[in-house]
């Protein structure tokens, strides 16, 4: 009967908080890759998608481009950045961000193998093309298998790596963070990693404040109990080291912002958090916010690359 309700219980969850999405979306430059999951026995036809943007296309032009693969492409790239989207997005939308607001020769185009910069981007299962179906208990554990193939692909000696989240996918980046020496190679240095985190929620304190609305928060508590623990960032935002940067949108009103500075409080290292005046929990940046968002980009590239011997 126990695991009859929790399995109720996650299925009902999904449907509250996953929004996935598989029509054709335009990926424009992007590069597409197929990220083979193997090791979920228990998961027939474990496939997910990637979506990588770099200024070193030549890396992969000349191997398969129909369809890469992760051992065709060149040299590892100098920063590389691990994406994670909201409940709503899509890999194929992906940018440079947040590598737009750091020095000119790091983002520009043009720069030497080795010194360029890869942003993948990561469709979880049911988003897309990637297998399985969406469930709240696959996001967690497929979104590590994913972080550790591309680590032991594309990470160098060199690498910088900034695990980047946006809303629900900041649950992915703060677990990540927690767990680093599950994935990490040894060649990747743990002092050249860093977060970037906006607008991460407390799963379960949000869906409690939405229920409310509907007055049903009784019956909601119960379901919410049955949350699995991946899915707990207060835990994993303590169990955190590396250094990170949290923007907030000031007039949040999915995630509020006192919410997420409870979670500032509990996050274990290193920090900066950057207040986005006047937005809402999706709202565009605008030149206020310009100047902020920038300083805390050279802080967190201070944080992940004076460890270097260059």
């Amino acid at each position: 009967m126990a695991d009859w309700k929790r399995n109720l219980s996650l299925r009902i969850l999904d449907r509250l908080v996953l929004c996935p999405t598989r029509h054709t979306i335009d990926a424009n430059e992007l590069i597409r890759f197929e990220i083979e999951h193997p090791t979920f026995t228990d998961v027939p036809s474990a496939m997910t998608e990637a979506y990588l943007f770099t200024n070193a296309q030549e890396q992969v032009e000349g191997t398969n481009r129909i369809k890469p693969t992760l051992e065709t492409i060149g040299v590892p790239p100098r920063h590389l950045v691990l994406k994670f989207a909201g409940t709503g997005g899509r890999a194929e939308r992906s940018s440079e961000a947040p590598l737009n607001w750091i020095e000119p020769h790091v983002a520009g185009p043009s720069v030497p193998q080795g010194e360029h910069f890869e942003v993948w981007t990561w469709n979880p299962p049911g988003y897309g093309r990637s297998s399985p179906p969406a469930r709240l208990a696959h996001q967690v554990t497929f979104a590590e298998d994913f972080a550790a193939q591309i680590a032991r692909h594309r990470c160098g000696p060199d690498t910088t790596v900034w695990l980047v989240g946006n809303s629900l996918g900041c649950i992915k980046v703060l677990w990540l963070a927690s767990r680093v020496q599950h994935w990490r190679t040894d060649s990747l240095d743990t002092r050249r990693i860093g977060l970037w985190c906006r607008n991460p929620p407390d799963l379960g304190r949000v869906i409690l404040r939405i229920a409310r609305r509907y007055y049903a928060s009784r019956w909601m508590r119960r379901i919410v109990n049955h949350l699995p623990e991946t899915m707990d960032t207060l835990s994993s935002a303590a169990a955190c080291r590396l250094p990170a940067v949290f923007l907030t949108s000031e007039l949040d009103s999915l995630v509020p912002a006192e919410y997420q500075a409870d979670l500032h409080q509990a996050y274990a290292g290193p920090k900066q958090v950057v207040l986005l005046e006047g937005l809402e929990h999706d709202g565009l940046l605008e030149d206020q916010h310009i100047a902020p968002v920038q300083s805390a980009a050279q802080w967190l590239l201070k944080q992940t690359t004076s460890g270097r011997d260059d």
